[in-house]
């Protein structure tokens, strides 16, 4: 009895460097998945200003220094959990601000500052109003401006 259970927690530890590796690597590609879209979002609202200005490139570059080189990883298995929800977040943001782009004609900043106003006027999270929105478009198509998108309180 006493050695199956000794041997059950030496299975168990011959385990976990296994386990910490894919531990690992999830949060080494959801930090790169991050990184990625945090950099693509503030090029494509840069560029969608017309015109781009000189300091653009700056802006940029400061940008993903600051995205890039941000915090080192303290804890992979403390982080795993919060990357993931970091990333659907910002996935789900990303989305509501591109259905605002089309329907209200609005630029990238421009929808991200009304995501980040109607989380503060209604004191709910931006991901809970980028869900809404996304909820209230079953089709992503353009919709009227009588829709319910502007009737919320703007």
């Amino acid at each position: 009895m006493a050695l199956d259970r000794l041997l059950q927690i030496i299975e168990t530890v011959y385990r976990l460097p296994s386990a910490t590796a894919r531990l690992a690597s999830r949060v080494s590609s959801l930090e790169v998945e991050l990184a990625s879209i945090k950099i693509s979002e503030r090029i494509a609202g840069l560029l969608a200003s017309p015109p781009p200005a000189n300091s653009s490139v700056d802006t940029v570059i400061r940008h993903v220094d600051n995205v890039l080189y941000r915090c080192p990883v303290t804890s992979v298995l403390q982080l795993l959990p919060d990357l993931e929800g970091r990333l659907a977040e910002r996935k789900l943001v990303g989305k509501a601000k591109r259905l605002i782009q089309r329907n209200r004609g609005m630029s990238e900043e421009q929808a991200y500052l009304w995501l980040r106003y109607r989380s503060r006027v209604t004191r709910k999270r931006l991901r809970d109003i980028a869900n809404e929105l996304i909820a209230s478009e079953p089709s992503l198509d353009p919709v009227p401006a009588e829709s319910n998108l502007g009737r919320s309180g703007d």
